[in-house]
């Protein structure tokens, strides 16, 4: 590990919220001008606070090559990323070496970038949703001037001709022959690392995808762009890779199934039901009274013909125990010879019981 190297994660270990430093091979053109990628948690001000630790070992300008990240490194990046770890001699010779106060904040008291010190900073901001110029403005008013240019080419026109700090573009817009970030990076490098790519959570596997196979790397905001996250990456000069993740869909709920047979058949034809049933297959007076009285079961199947102990009829038995379960019976036996005390639904079911069967017969009835 390089000196720069162990200076740079010393000074990142002892900031709350900071979860892992790599360093970046820069082999790539992927990599471009990155030397570190941080990951982070992302708010409670975990950004700025890595931002101003980076300072006692860099300069504002280094800490652009530092990315600061909170979900994954995309893996044109990964493939040269050395995750950091220092050893006990490391953290020492760190400890002597790292001023305590940052000798860039000494030379300069307020940060190159702040919102209220900067009313030249111009924003580019290439994307059709009002939501994104509505963000900047509710955040910066007169701080920082924006252009809002939603057509792709008329944008890139205005890209050359006029000084933007940063681009703010739509990810759709972005890529392909055409695209806004493809044409800067075949002609204008330096700019094209300012551009910052707006997504929706659904696209972030294609967006990352995209940069991939264009061997770059730009940070990304996830829709939709909050006022916060824009004024920390001006007070900082940082862009930190905030993506909220879309929620996973909750799986479906299992439906509960009790079936009350003594056929062999019955048992064997229903050992394996798939995840979207849980099926309890049994004969046996006391399990099938502990089942029935779950509040969880979503359907009893029950054969017509079997009899306790005692000669009661199985289903009696059932409802004995829990009579509202009534509602959710289904008799095993031919068509026309269901009992007359049998539910107002009247519903029955022929062998071979199947999970076929079991799935058409449970959607008729509401979860439990």
């Amino acid at each position: 590990m390089t000196p720069r190297q162990v200076d740079v994660t010393y000074v990142l270990e002892g900031v709350p919220g900071v979860l892992e430093v790599y360093a970046l091979g820069g082999q790539t053109a992927f990599a471009g001008s990155l030397r570190f990628a941080v990951r982070l948690e992302y708010g409670g001000g975990v950004l700025a606070a890595a931002h101003f630790a980076l300072l006692r070992v860099l300069t504002y300008a280094e800490c652009s090559s530092v990315l600061l990240f909170n979900v994954e490194l995309p893996p044109g990046l990964r493939r040269d990323a050395t995750h950091l770890l220092l050893s006990v001699p490391e953290r020492e010779e760190a400890h002597a070496r790292v001023p305590v106060r940052s000798p860039a904040l000494e030379q300069q008291a307020v940060p190159r970038l702040r919102a209220h010190d900067r009313t030249d900073f111009r924003w580019l901001i290439v994307d059709a949703d009002p939501a994104v110029p509505r963000a900047l403005e509710g955040t910066f008013a007169l701080a920082a001037a924006s252009v809002v240019e939603a057509d792709p080419v008329a944008a890139l026109a205005l890209a050359f001709r006029e000084r933007f700090d940063l681009v703010l573009c739509d990810a759709r817009v972005a890529f392909g022959s055409g695209g806004l970030l493809t044409q800067l990076y075949g002609t204008d490098r330096e700019l094209a690392r300012r551009v910052i790519l707006v997504a929706h959570a659904g696209e972030r596997e294609l967006l990352v995808t995209n940069l991939d196979q264009l061997n770059v790397w730009n940070s990304f905001l996830c829709r939709p762009v909050e006022p916060a996250t824009l004024l920390e990456i001006l007070e900082t000069g940082s862009v930190v890779l905030q993506w909220s993740s879309p929620e996973a869909e909750p799986p479906a709920p299992v439906r509960r199934v009790l079936v009350v047979d003594d056929d062999p058949a019955t048992a064997m034809l229903l050992a394996s039901t798939g995840s979207e049933l849980e099926v309890v297959v049994t004969s046996d007076e006391w399990e099938a009274v502990d089942r029935v009285t779950e509040n969880d079961l979503d359907l009893v199947v029950c054969s017509v013909t079997l009899r306790t102990r005692g000669d009661t009829p199985f289903y009696r038995f059932l409802w004995n125990a829990r009579p509202d379960i009534k509602r959710r019976f289904v008799f095993i036996a031919r068509a026309d010879s269901g009992p007359a005390s049998g539910p107002a639904s009247g519903s029955v079911v022929e062998r071979p019981i199947t999970r076929d069967v079991l799935t058409k017969l449970i959607d008729r009835f509401p979860r439990a």
